[in-house]
């Protein structure tokens, strides 16, 4: 075996086998729907967000498992990992609360708008703006209990 050429980036994180769920976490959303795709025929998505706490967001992990849906093709499911972030405030308002994906990755980050009734995150451009998109694309993922 080999030693690896250049930077490694080494992630640790506590897993229940039986789960799949981090220990000592909490579970703090379930966000589901289907998501736009521009080479397939919709991109289902299940976001799970994790914390310290109910209200601690200090090392808040998220677990995101896409499928892309191939529509007559075999449909392929992903599941990738990272850290989350509370942020306050977008690019129309000051006080929304927007989830940031990969915060400390500017060029993987994405931006999650909380919805004021807490019922759902609806996406937004990397400039924190709402994408503009036909009123008949829905680009929330809903909040499940």
């Amino acid at each position: 075996m080999t030693a690896p050429q250049g930077p490694v980036e080494v992630f640790f994180v506590d897993v229940s086998i039986n789960s799949g769920e981090p220990k000592s976490m909490v579970l703090t959303g379930i966000y589901k729907g289907t998501l736009p795709c521009a080479d397939c025929s919709g991109l289902r998505t299940e976001l799970r967000l994790y914390a310290k706490g109910r209200f601690d967001f200090t090392d808040a992990i998220y677990v995101s498992t896409r499928t892309y849906l191939r529509g007559l093709g075999e449909d392929q499911s992903f599941t990738d990992r990272g850290q989350w972030a509370v942020l306050k405030g977008d690019a129309v308002d000051p006080n929304a609360t927007v989830y940031a994906l990969d915060p400390d990755r500017p060029a993987q980050v994405q931006y999650l708008l909380l919805q004021p009734d807490g019922a759902g995150l609806t996406q937004l451009d990397r400039k924190m703006m709402p994408i503009d998109a036909p009123a008949s694309v829905d680009l929330t993922l809903k909040r499940v209990p």
